[in-house]
């Protein structure tokens, strides 16, 4: 019994060998990489998210729903990938109020564009949105 276990280990070993020895196929393939837009780091209620945006559209629609998610009480935060981690040496911060949800959208596409983190609330009462951005 032990001869046979000791001749099935060493074939085994044997067999893996000749299989690594083996030489590797080299296939050329295409590789397709999906062009984004838009590379956003998003906050929803402090839970981070990441979103590759392909084009224009897509972008505004979800600037659109960012600020819907506002109107609903959620809070918001918004900036492009190529501006994370990066430290001014001035924190400048902009303001902006708007009763207009399009306004909203249009401003925080702007203020990110420009290496602006946007964050978004809405007061309920006065149906208000209120912008803030910080330079990065």
């Amino acid at each position: 019994m032990k001869k046979i276990l000791i001749t099935a280990a060493m074939l085994a070993a044997l067999g893996t060998f000749a299989v690594s020895c083996q030489k590797e196929e080299v296939r050329n393939e295409l590789i397709e990489y999906a062009y984004s837009e838009h590379t956003v780091i998003y906050r929803i209620d402090d839970k981070v998210y990441h979103a590759d945006i392909p084009d224009g559209d897509e972008w505004y629609q979800f600037l659109t729903r960012m600020v819907a998610l506002a109107r609903e009480g959620h809070r918001v935060s918004i900036q492009l990938n190529n501006t994370a981690g990066q430290v001014a040496a001035t924190k400048e911060k902009v303001t902006f109020e708007t009763y207009d949800p399009e306004e909203a959208a249009a401003w925080m596409e702007k203020m990110t564009d420009e290496g602006y983190v946007v964050d978004m609330y809405f007061d309920e009462e006065t149906g208000l949105y209120t912008l803030i951005a910080v330079k990065q």
